[in-house]
């Protein structure tokens, strides 16, 4: 009987030893599953934090996330860390025995990946992308003859000012008008990147240079006899399949430049180093703002010109070509100066003639220049743009150092995490984790 009871005992006490065993097991298991979670977590936590810190004037005046380098922030997302690793239970303790922050390399500066929501509304991606193809098939239905020969244009007399706006002869005058006063776009200088304009400069063949730059001769031997105005119809629309082609990136790219950059017409006060035509020097890349101003105002003309005289030309019913050519473009020179003139005083008009579905302010045709500007060009200046204003805004750089090599968008942790647990006693956890912006578009010419 007595040995009965002994082997009850034993085996009630292994019984127990084998519980309490199994109990911390899974106790241990549940605290080291705990640790892992809580060290996941907080490293989240500390790179949030330490993502926190982005610069304040590329948010507010760009949109634009990022992220400059500190030696302190190595040491404020381990201090988070470890603030987040306390834990409740004595018998769990977890100590950050070291933490490094590596950043993505500084290859571009991206927008918000909020933007890229934002930006792909019907309006201003589909939208676009339709108008685009509208456009494509109207210079095609409306082409503009290959070989039009002469067509005398003539071009005498200029018009009063008029007194809401600028005049067209004021726009293409090489010397700002009253009450403008010329801005260099300094520290920006052009031709740092080399492109074929959407339309050639505006300039004085040396034949020419006894008309005064801007006046009505100078302009009608700027538009030539017919075929300039047919060579540039080919290149409007080889530039505008182009543009289409590229489709997203280059819509998102030209439509975060309307929507952050400061042009002509624009309303709102920036602190910009520029005081104006940031999207003009994009486009055309002139040291002085007025000079930006002019090369808008020729290539608006050309461009509603082109658009213009071709609808006129297919729908004059003479039959002599030269005499049919000569009315399409007189009518076309006079509709386009309206067009312009409009424009500088921030109306909208009919962006296709003969057409009502679609009706274009100046700064919707200055994102449609972007969208057939060539990619290399756009980029690069948009950089200088940056660089300038992150200068005007006090970020101090070592000469020949480029200012957007000290930001970032993207960074990682990784971290060593000591953890002392009753009964197993201590062993070493690490993890990685990653946290940034991603690009709806790319920002730098690669």
């Amino acid at each position: 009987m007595m040995d009965r009871r002994g082997s009850s005992a034993i085996l009630c006490l292994l019984t127990a030893g084998l519980l309490i065993l199994s109990f911390l097991m899974i106790y241990d298991y549940g605290m080291y599953s705990l640790a892992v979670q809580q060290i996941e977590s907080g490293l989240q936590a500390s790179l949030s934090s330490v993502l926190a810190g982005y610069d304040p004037d590329m948010m507010r005046e760009l949109g634009l996330f990022a992220l400059e380098r500190s030696p302190g922030l190595s040491a404020m997302g381990k201090d988070y860390l470890q603030g987040n690793l306390q834990s409740p239970c004595p018998l769990l303790r977890m100590n950050v025995e070291d933490y490094q922050l590596a950043y993505e390399p500084a290859d571009d500066l991206r927008q918000k990946s909020i933007v890229d929501r934002q930006i792909q509304q019907l309006e201003t991606y589909e939208g676009w992308l339709s108008f685009g193809a509208d456009l494509l098939a109207f210079l095609e239905i409306h082409p503009f003859p290959c070989e039009p020969g002469a067509t005398g244009l003539r071009i005498t007399e200029a018009e009063e000012p008029k007194a809401e706006g600028y005049s067209l002869w004021q726009l293409l005058c090489p010397w700002p008008v009253q009450g403008w006063a010329k801005h260099r776009l300094n520290p920006v200088e052009p031709g740092t990147v080399e492109e074929e304009h959407l339309f050639p400069a505006a300039a004085t063949a040396a034949s020419d240079q006894e008309n005064q730059e801007g006046s009505p001769a100078w302009l009608a031997g700027t538009v030539g006899e017919g075929e300039t105005l047919s060579r540039w119809a080919g290149e409007l629309k080889a530039r505008l399949a182009a543009g289409l082609k590229a489709g997203r990136e280059r819509l998102l790219r030209s439509s975060f430049i309307m929507e952050q950059m400061d042009y002509m017409t624009a309303k709102a006060e920036r602190q910009r180093c520029f005081s104006r035509c940031e999207a003009e020097y994009i486009l055309w890349g002139e040291a002085l703002d007025w000079d930006n101003v002019r090369q808008t105002a020729l290539r608006l003309l050309l461009f509603r010109m082109v658009l213009h005289s071709a609808y006129a030309f297919s729908q004059n019913p003479a039959a002599e070509p030269s005499l049919r050519l000569g009315t399409a473009v007189a009518k076309g020179f006079a509709n386009a100066k309206a067009d312009v003139e409009a424009l500088f005083r921030g109306e909208k008009i009919s962006a296709l003639p003969g057409q009502a579905k679609y009706r274009l302010s100046y700064k919707d045709h200055l994102r449609l220049f972007l969208l057939m500007q060539p990619a290399e060009a756009q980029l690069g200046r948009l950089q200088d743009l940056l660089e300038a204003n992150l200068r005007y805004w006090g970020h101090d750089i070592p000469d020949g150092q480029s200012i957007l090599e000290s930001f970032f968008t993207k960074i990682r942790a990784s971290t060593v995490v000591r953890v002392s647990l009753w009964p197993i006693g201590s062993f070493i956890l690490k993890r990685q984790g990653e946290m940034g912006y991603d690009a709806p578009f790319a920002m730098v010419w690669p």
